[in-house]
Parts: structure tokens; sequence; C-alpha cells
């Protein structure tokens, strides 16, 4: 009996010396640690003007400002100017076709589409051709700048020529270089004088004169053209029925009309050469 109390009198002595050392360690280690909230600070940061006198405050142990943490002033850049962008479509040159006309038929100019298209001679167009048509007017780098500064231009992709029934790709094209001459284009209104009308289409490079031209039908009717002056692309109307003269339309001043189905059209110019024919379908 004796021997157990010797046990446990040691046990509990062994359990208060462990404590009082575990009690000893955790204090000093206290002072040396100090706990997390102790040293908590509390830094609030506020958005503003950036020469405010304060724009960061420290709290909590009472630290004096940090200026490591004063927001930096706000840079400014200009925004970028309006972009337009050109659009850009493709036309082949036909028969007939020169820069005035290509430029009315799209409602651009001509010196818009010499900027965008590298021509030689804007006097000569070659058959077969594919020019750019901008969807609008260009502005070159060596204009002169106006006083409100205009919008930077871009050009966009150039699109891709649709492939066209016609010569091979690999043929060369024709110049553009016949003499001038006319062609019929067709009869409006047969056998109705009050519409009845025949459309002539100049044709070829250079001026063209029709003083002592006939047109003829094939019942012995001829009408003889008066001193007109035409120009590439030009077109005129000769009139059945009676009527004033213009540069576009002309008046044969018969009482009845004369053109019927299947009937043929002969031009004749002042030497009685055949130059153009034309039958009605």
């Amino acid at each position: 009996m004796r021997q157990f109390k010797r046990v446990f009198y040691f046990l509990v002595l062994n359990a208060l010396v462990s404590a009082g050392v575990t009690l000893l360690v955790l204090n000093l280690w206290n002072r040396e640690n100090p706990p997390f909230a102790q040293g908590l600070q509390t830094v609030a940061v506020f958005l503003g003007n950036p020469t405010s006198s304060s724009a960061v405050s420290q709290a909590g142990t009472g630290g004096a400002e940090n200026p490591s943490l004063s927001p930096s002033p706000l840079s400014t850049q200009p925004a970028p100017g309006p972009t337009a962008t050109l659009g850009l479509t493709t036309y082949q040159v036909k028969e007939g076709d020169s820069l005035g006309t290509i430029a009315m038929a799209h409602g651009v100019s001509v010196s818009d589409i010499l900027a965008v298209n590298d021509i030689p001679d804007p006097d000569t167009l070659l058959i077969g051709l594919v020019l750019y048509i901008p969807s609008g007017p260009v502005i070159l780098a060596t204009d002169t700048p106006s006083a409100t500064p205009l919008p930077t231009l871009t050009l966009t992709s150039l699109p891709s020529p649709k492939p066209t029934i016609g010569p091979s790709p690999t043929s060369e094209p024709t110049q553009i270089n016949e003499p001038p001459g006319m062609v019929i284009e067709g009869v409006i209104g047969a056998g109705d004088l009050n519409f009845e009308r025949v459309v002539m289409r100049r044709s070829g490079d250079g001026e063209l004169s029709l003083a002592g031209w006939t047109l003829e039908d094939e019942n012995g009717h001829a009408y003889l053209f008066p001193q007109l002056e035409l120009y590439k692309g030009s077109t005129i109307s000769l009139h059945t029925r009676a009527g004033a003269d213009t540069v576009t339309d002309l008046y044969w001043g018969l009482a009845e009309a004369v053109w019927e189905t299947g009937e043929q059209i002969t031009l004749r110019d002042a030497q009685g050469s055949e130059r153009a024919v034309y039958r009605l379908p």
C-alpha cells in the first residue's frame, strides 16, 4: 500500500512540474510574439482628388500616414479621332466606256477613280480592264488641309473581281482604238406614230458628223440627217412624227408609222456606205 502511494505522489508531482513548465514557455512566447489582434492595423483607402491633403489614413496602433499608399495622379490621353472606312466595288470596262461615263454612272468623280487605280493613260482605257470604284470622295495626303480636321480614310480590302463570260483571263485586253461609228440600239413604240422612234448610239473614238447620213427602211422611206456633231458615248433618237429637233432628239415629220416586225433598218454615211443594220424582231 505504501509503495502505491509513493507512485501516485510521484505522478502528481510530475504532472504539476509539466504544467508549470508549459505555462512558463507560453508566457515567454507571448512576450516575444504578441497576438495578431494586438498588432492589427486597419488601412482605409479613399479615391478622390490626388491633390487632397490626405488620401490614405492608418488606424489601430496610432501610426502616422503612409505616403507610399497615396494614389498617383491619373494619366490622361487624347481620344483618337474618328476613322471613316472607304468601300470599293469593281467594274469591268466595256466597249464604248470612258472615265467620264463610268464616273457619272457610279456617282463619283474621275479624280476619285484615278486616285485608287493605277491608270497609265487616262485618255485610253482597255476593254476588260477591272477598275476599283470608291464609295465616296477620296481625300489624298497631298490635299491642302482645311480649318476643320478631316477624318482619316482607311481603304477596305480590295474585293476580288467576279468571273465574267468573255475572253480567257490569259488573253491580252484589246485596246480601244476604233474609228467613229454608229450603232442602232433598237426601235421603241413600233407601229405607234406618237411613240415610234429609232434609238442610235455613237461608238468608236474621235468626233463624228452625221451631215449627209441617211436612215432607210425597206419601203423607200429615207431620212436625211442634218449637220450634227456627236461625241463618244452619246445617244440620239429619231422620232417618226413631226417635232422640233434638239441635240438628242430628231423628228422625221411623217404622218404615219413606218416600222413593223421583221423590217430592216439601214444606216448609210454621206458616201452611201452601209454603216449599221438592224432588223426589228
